[in-house]
């Protein structure tokens, strides 16, 4: 068989980065595969889950090219699920064309932790999205999916594989602590949040820089006092923007999945701070994350907490905490185990062990 791949553009966040996954084992030998970009032109939209005119032509042509790809034979499809706007409405008429063009097997990637809430309360959902194949973040993502009710033809977890080591060069120790935001802009990932401990009274026991990277989504947040900058690329991000911060603050309004951002901050040393979500619960678990509750009062009593009870010693107790878990999270493991999921469902190919990560 030859299956269908929908994949963004690996300059597309966290989910380019899972993208380029998958095109590593379609680039194993005996695997053939037609590739369709996911990545709409009107990527501000895409991200946001508005409606425009670009991003509807482009849902419009990928349609049309699925069915066109299915009419000729049927196939099985890979697609990386959206969980709201625009986007979920496209992929579900993405899964809905398969379905009636007899695509063997459907393989939904869900890479965040929202969707089994909204599929929970709605009996549509529940029907539109079942009995397909579905690759999720950790054991928690899975449970939720289960509880949901929705009817699965399988499920397999699939950790996101955490980055090389980054040996890391910091200034020396100053009394200014240095606080990083890295991802998309916008007040749903709580970027407002940590641009605002720059408005902190000049009295505040702690000294703040913060450091700003990203797409900027939103433009009414304010970064004049932060150090913005501006979009940098995985190679420029170990020497622009890791050297400089010591924090790294995510108090996201919304449930997050498994950044990779996150992963790459523990691998930096750097201490880190986010939302809980599901997909993060062995994270919090094991201690490798202070958490926050996306709100300014959680990021300002975590930055006195820090100040508090030493830098140093957090970092220290979170590596720890971080070495106990970072198993699950060997690229080694996580890419055998998607390769084998996808193998399975896509080239119907039984592997010789079970498809999923350690729980």
């Amino acid at each position: 068989m030859s299956p269908i791949l929908f994949l963004h553009e690996s300059t597309f966040g966290g989910m380019g980065r899972a993208a380029d996954e998958v095109r590593a084992w379609a680039a194993s030998p005996g695997v053939t595969s037609t590739e369709l970009g996911l990545t709409t032109p009107a990527r501000r939209a895409d991200q946001l889950g508005h409606l425009s005119a670009r991003s509807l032509w482009y849902s419009l042509t990928l349609l049309l090219a699925l069915i066109r790809a299915l009419a000729k034979q049927p196939a099985p499809i890979y697609l990386p699920i959206s969980q709201w706007g625009l986007p979920l409405a496209r992929d579900i008429a993405l899964i809905t064309v398969a379905r009636i063009l007899r695509s063997p097997d459907i393989v939904v990637h869900l890479h965040g932790s929202q969707l089994p809430q909204r599929i929970r309360e709605s009996r549509l959902l529940r029907w539109l999205l079942s009995r397909l194949t579905w690759l999720v973040l950790s054991p928690a993502v899975e449970e939720e999916l289960i509880a949901s009710g929705l009817k699965m033809r399988a499920v397999h977890v699939i950790r996101n594989p955490a980055p090389a080591r980054l040996s890391v060069r910091r200034s020396a120790l100053s009394p200014v602590l240095r606080v990083g935001y890295l991802g998309a802009i916008c007040r749903q990932k709580g970027a407002d949040l940590v641009a605002g401990l720059m408005a902190l009274p000049a009295d505040s026991p702690t000294s703040i820089e913060v450091v700003i990277a990203g797409p900027r989504l939103d433009a009414s947040i304010d970064l004049e006092q932060a150090r913005y900058l501006g979009v940098l690329d995985r190679e420029d991000l170990a020497k622009s923007f890791w050297p400089r911060i010591e924090v790294l603050m995510l108090p996201a309004r919304w449930l997050e999945g498994l950044p990779f951002v996150v992963l790459e901050a523990l691998q930096a040393g750097a201490v880190v701070c986010a939302t809980p979500s599901p997909g993060m619960v062995d994270l919090f678990a094991a201690g490798a994350i202070i958490a926050l509750d996306g709100t300014s009062s959680s990021v300002e009593q975590a930055v006195t907490n820090i100040s508090r009870v030493g830098l140093e010693r957090i970092r220290m107790q979170q590596q720890a905490a971080w070495l106990s878990v970072m198993t699950l999270y060997d690229a080694a493991v996580t890419r055998a185990a998607l390769g084998a999921a996808l193998t399975e469902h896509l080239m119907g190919e039984v592997p010789a062990q079970p498809g999923s990560s350690p729980s």
